[in-house]
């Protein structure tokens, strides 16, 4: 049996030609040196931590009470961009009396469903290389829902005009009654 690759290296650098072309063709993004976000497009990141820092066990729960502090960051690509809004929603926490969630305006109040506006840019935003935005909410872990409940908390950035999210990023805990200080 012969092997052609063996025949010499004209046949595997014509292999890695065609791969590179294949790759050329079909566009995959290039990383971007800087850390921003392709021209005209979004990163967001989601973090909530206990006030005062505390981690407890079993990991990622949190006793019923627990104040969290949540930050959120939007880093914005080069480009122009139409009007822009960041949403969060509470999915699994009861009504808003149950999780008390601040730095946001209530939009809707179902059971285990709340959405809340947190954030408008209007008119158009250019962002040179990048543009960063930070926005801090609350939200505190329900006492009125029972000892086990897995809450789950979701932000969404959307341009004006533009079909789908430009980002999207969550960080989920749950309640347990049995958690204690790490």
């Amino acid at each position: 049996m012969h092997d052609h690759w063996h025949r010499g290296p004209g046949v595997r650098a014509l292999a890695m030609g065609a791969v590179l072309l294949l790759l050329f063709i079909t566009a995959i993004p290039v990383a971007q040196a800087d850390g921003a976000p392709a021209p005209g497009s979004a990163t967001l990141t989601k973090t909530c931590t206990p006030v005062g820092g505390a981690s407890y066990t079993p990991a990622g729960s949190v006793p019923p009470g627990t104040k969290l502090l949540c930050q959120v960051s939007i880093t914005l690509g080069p480009g122009s961009y139409s009007t822009l809004t960041v949403t969060d929603v509470v999915s699994g926490g009861g009504h808003f009396t149950d999780t008390l969630f601040g730095g946001g305006t209530l939009q809707s109040d179902q059971l285990n469903r709340q959405v809340y506006h947190l954030l408008s840019i209007s008119a158009p935003t250019i962002c040179p290389p990048k543009c960063s935005v930070p926005i801090l909410t609350t939200i505190i872990a329900p006492t009125t829902l029972g000892c086990y409940r897995s809450i789950t908390n979701g932000v969404y950035l959307d341009e004006a005009g533009v079909n789908g999210h430009l980002a999207v990023a969550s960080d989920n805990f749950s309640v347990n009654c049995h958690a204690v200080p790490a």
